[in-house]
């Protein structure tokens, strides 16, 4: 999946695939995450947020399953 660079203090990109709602974050720590069953909309949201640590907080983490694909430190 392509991610997308950001300008994030605790997020270094993002990755979305429609077809399959998977949301792909790469923290600034080098963990990768792919969360399920995303909507397109709470995606487009978090690239537009303001700041994208506080949106993850507040509405993806603890809000859909998923799974790590690399990187050493749990932000899930």
């Amino acid at each position: 999946m392509h991610r997308t660079p950001i300008e994030s203090k605790a997020i270094s990109s993002l990755g979305y695939e429609a077809t399959e709602q998977r949301l792909e974050i790469q923290f600034t720590d080098g963990g990768i995450f792919e969360y399920e069953n995303v909507p397109p909309d709470v995606h487009l949201q978090f690239l537009m947020a303001p700041s994208k640590g506080q949106y993850f907080n507040q509405m993806i983490r603890g809000k859909f399953t998923y799974t790590r694909t690399s990187g050493t430190k749990t932000l899930s």
